[in-house]
C-alpha cells in the first residue's frame, strides 16, 4: 500500500525540479519500481511543460544562449547511473549512490537485527539504506520532520498497514510508530529523514539525549 498524504505534493515538486537531492532520489527510485508512479510523474511534468509554454519570454544574450545549449549537448551525468544492475534490489537511479553490490557497502550496526549505511546525497535530509532482519521491530519513534521510507525488498508493517516492494510510507510528527519487518526475507529500505527521529516509549525517551538518528 502507499500512504497518499503529501504524495501528490512530493511528485509535483519532483516534476518541477524543486526537490532537494535526498527526497528526489526516493521519488526516482520508486518511479523505477512502479509504473503508476512513472505515469504520475510524467503527467505532472507535462503540466509543468505546458505552464512554461505560457510564460512570458524574454530576450537573452547570445553568450548565455550558447552557454546553455553547450550544457545540454554535454554527456548527461545520469548516463553512468543507467548501467545494468548487478543487484536486482538496487533501482537504476540508486546505483550511482551505492553501486551494484550491496554487500560491499560499509554497513553500521544500529541495534541487533538492524543495520544501515549512509548515502552521499547533497541536501534535503539524510539518506540511508536500512536493512532489518525478518521479525525484528524498530524502536518506537516519532519524527521532527518528514520521513520517507521506500521498500526495496521484503516488507514491514505498523499501525497504518503493510508495505512491500515499491511502496512508500510518508511519516511526520503526527506519526508515532514501531515498524516490524515481516518474517522471512530481510526488509531493505531507502530512508530519507529531514531531521533526526525522536525515540518514544518507556525507555526511548530517556535515550534521546544520547542517541541521534
Amino acid at each position: 500500500m502507499t500512504v497518499l498524504t503529501e504524495r501528490d505534493d512530493l511528485l509535483v515538486a519532483y516534476a518541477a525540479g524543486l526537490l532537494p537531492e535526498a527526497p528526489s532520489l526516493v521519488v526516482a527510485a520508486q518511479a523505477a519500481l512502479r509504473k503508476d508512479v512513472r505515469r504520475a510523474v510524467g503527467d505532472y511534468e507535462a503540466v509543468a511543460g505546458a505552464l512554461l509554454e505560457d510564460c512570458e519570454t524574454r530576450e537573452v544574450s547570445p553568450g548565455l544562449r550558447e552557454s546553455v545549449l553547450s550544457l545540454l549537448n554535454e554527456e548527461s551525468p545520469t548516463d553512468e547511473i543507467r548501467t545494468p544492475a548487478g543487484d536486482s534490489r538496487v533501482p537504476v537511479p540508486l546505483q550511482g549512490f551505492v553501486g551494484n553490490d550491496l554487500e560491499a557497502l560499509r554497513w553500521r550496526r544500529v541495534i541487533p537485527g538492524v543495520k544501515d549505511t549512509l548515502l552521499p546525497t547533497l541536501g534535503g535530509g539524510t539518506a540511508r539504506l536500512m536493512l532489518v532482519k525478518g521479525g525484528v521491530k524498530v524502536p518506537a519513534h516519532t519524527h521532527q520532520g518528514l520521513e520517507l521510507t521506500l521498500v526495496l525488498e521484503g516488507a514491514f508493517s505498523d499501525a497504518s498497514g503493510t508495505y512491500g516492494p515499491g511502496d512508500l510510507q510518508l511519516a511526520d510528527d503526527n506519526v508515532d510508530h514501531s515498524p516490524v519487518a515481516e518474517k522471512g526475507t530481510p526488509c531493505l529500505c531507502l530512508v530519507v529523514t529531514e531531521a533526526p527521529v525522536r525515540l518514544t516509549g518507556r525507555f526511548g525517551r530517556m535515550l534521546n539525549r544520547f542517541v541521534r538518528y
